[in-house]
Order: structure tokens, then C-alpha cells, then sequence
């Protein structure tokens, strides 16, 4: 974003937002999901609140204003949790049995805010719109990027019901295990896209497959084996892929033969 649509905050109250509203935006998933009534209808929505205001305000803006407006940034927050709401409404109605959103939360590091600013205006937020996807029968899938470790116990405590990671090596796999051992969460990751996969090596491509099969599957379930579909953006040779993909399926199946 180069520049914000939201150029000031006084306008917070004001702004047109989008209408999620209309049923003819959802017609074509609607139609992909009559297609092919042997997949499982997943939606996709851009994100939650956080996504969408960083958008409306750019982010560098967006992060001043939680400190500097948190009364002004509330107010867009709940006005962006509406449309939300309207969102998952229709998604439901077209057939859809869960979502799934994208936040990017963190840097290589660290989160992008201090996890006591997140909880504090984020996590109820989280928390009513899950409850909001539950009641309507849906299932939520979260994506996200960074190190944002100090935070999956929240989320898994509001309630999303699936993380979806393409950096799992940056959690560890035995911590992801460990939140699977004392909550109900699934993850589905690839092997890592940043630390492991753009190598090219295949025994330590096959060696990171295994080992997210050992710790977070277990034959038990909890685990989705994932495919990154936007290889050039990342530098990668589809056929390393295709080697990830050969491990998660061998492994796979003898795990479950044994």
C-alpha cells in the first residue's frame, strides 16, 4: 500500500466501507462448490481486523495510530468486525463449512507489536468472531507469517481451529507438537519455505518432511501436509517441491502401515 484510502481519522466514523452484503459477490464460489461436491467448500476472506485496517490506513501509519488513536482505531475496528460478521453470513449461506484468513503478525523475529498491545485490542476481537464462525457452523483457518509463537496459545484459545504455517521451522516443531498435546489445534505447513525448501537439498527437504510427519501428525491426524503454490515468488524449483510432496506421501503412508 502506498498510500491509505483512510487519509485521516476524523473520518473514522464516516469512511465508506465495502459491502459485503451482496449475495452476488459470492456467486462464483458458490458455483465452485456445486462443481465439485466432492471437495470440502473452504472460503477465503482477506483477513480479519488487523489486515484490513492496515490497509485502509498504510502500515507504518496504521501502528502509530494504535498508540497515538486507540480511541479512533476502536471505532474502525468495530465498524471492519460488522463487515466481518456480514462476510462469514454469506459464506455460510453459500455452502461454505469453514474460512480461511490471512494475517501476517510477525517479522523473522518478533511480532510486529508487543503481544500485551495485541491481546489488549485484538484478542477479544478475535475471540467474538470466532465465536461468531462457530455459531454459524464454521470452521476457521488462520494463515500467518512471522514469529508469532508467543501467541498460538491465544489463538488457539479464541478459537481458530486450524494455523496455517509456510515457516514451521520458526516455531520448532516439537513447540507446534506440544501445543497439539495440550489443546485441540492442526496445523498445515509445507516444509519451510524460507529455511529449507529454496535449498534444493533433498535429503534435508525429505529430512524436515519426516520430521513434521514424526512430531505433528503421528498418524493420528492434526497435521495437513501443505504444497506452496507460488514457487517463482520464492525462488524455487518445482521439482523440490515435488520431493517434499514424494517424502509427506512415503512416510506418510508407512506410518500409517506401521
Amino acid at each position: 500500500v502506498i498510500r491509505g484510502g483512510l487519509q485521516t481519522l476524523d473520518e473514522v466514523e464516516t469512511f465508506p466501507l465495502p459491502d459485503f452484503s451482496s449475495p452476488a459477490y459470492y456467486h462464483n464460489a458458490e458455483e465452485q462448490f456445486a462443481q465439485h461436491p466432492d471437495k470440502w467448500p473452504l472460503a477465503v476472506i482477506e483477513g480479519l481486523t488487523f489486515n484490513i485496517a492496515r490497509n485502509l490506513r498504510k502500515l507504518d501509519q496504521y501502528f502509530m495510530d494504535l498508540l497515538s488513536e486507540p480511541e479512533k482505531i476502536s471505532i474502525l475496528h468495530d465498524r471492519i468486525d460488522a463487515q466481518i460478521r456480514v462476510q462469514m453470513e454469506q459464506i455460510q449461506a453459500i455452502g461454505a463449512a469453514g474460512f480461511i484468513f490471512g494475517e501476517d503478525w510477525g517479522t523473522q523475529e518478533r511480532m510486529f507489536i508487543r503481544p500485551s498491545l495485541w491481546r489488549r485490542e485484538f484478542k477479544p476481537r478475535f475471540a467474538a468472531l470466532c465465536d461468531y464462525a462457530h455459531e454459524l457452523g464454521l470452521i476457521v483457518f488462520m494463515h500467518s507469517c512471522g514469529k508469532i509463537t508467543e501467541i498460538i496459545p491465544d489463538l488457539i484459545e479464541v478459537g481458530v481451529d486450524l494455523l496455517q504455517f509456510d515457516q514451521p521451522k520458526i516455531h520448532g516443531y516439537e513447540t507446534l507438537a506440544g501445543f497439539q498435546k495440550n489443546h485441540k489445534i492442526s496445523f498445515w505447513c509445507p516444509v519451510d519455505i524460507q529455511a529449507v525448501l529454496p535449498t534444493g537439498n533433498e535429503a534435508l527437504i525429505r529430512q524436515h518432511a519426516r520430521a513434521m510427519l514424526d512430531q505433528m501428525w503421528q498418524g493420528r491426524g492434526g497435521f495437513i501436509a501443505g504444497y506452496y503454490e507460488d514457487m517463482p515468488s520464492i525462488g524455487v524449483n518445482p521439482a523440490w517441491q515435488h520431493i517434499a510432496g514424494d517424502e509427506f506421501l512415503k512416510s506418510g503412508q508407512n506410518m500409517r502401515a506401521g
